[in-house]
């Protein structure tokens, strides 16, 4: 990574935006060509300077066993509801 070109604070501070992405080049070609960030490194995690943050790309991996269809659940969904409302085995 080429540190001059870093979001360093030197005054106040510098939001970091973590995305876990589908299409590394599509999601960086909006950020930088759309957008006007600046490449700061690739991929694996792609880093881009936009404005007084730093955005990182990541892409996701595959399903896990408990996310057989590649989608997760938020706090809400009925796979952790049915785990809550089960009475404690001793």
């Amino acid at each position: 990574m080429d540190l001059p070109d870093a979001p360093i604070a030197y005054e106040g501070f510098y939001a970091a935006h973590f995305f876990t992405v589908r299409d590394q080049e599509k999601s960086k070609e909006f950020y930088v060509r759309i957008l006007g960030g600046k490449l700061i490194k690739p991929e694996n995690p792609c880093y881009i300077r936009l404005a007084n943050t730093w955005l990182i790309l990541n892409s996701g991996g595959g399903p896990t066993s408990r996310q057989a269809g590649g989608h997760s659940r938020n706090a809400t969904g009925s796979e952790q509801n049915e785990q809550l409302s089960q009475p404690a085995r001793r």
